[in-house]
């Protein structure tokens, strides 16, 4: 990641969104689908 888009100062608020390279591993290994069932279950 580059110092371009790194939060740097407190007194600011950010937003940040995460992208997720080759999905097709997301959804063939196991560990990783309960992962992502998990995190979707905590903010429902």
């Amino acid at each position: 990641m580059s110092t371009k888009y790194k939060a740097t100062s407190t007194e600011e608020a950010y937003f940040m969104t995460i992208t997720t390279v080759r999905w097709l591993d997301v959804f063939t290994r196991l560990n990783q689908k309960y992962v992502v069932i998990n995190a979707l279950q905590h903010y429902q």
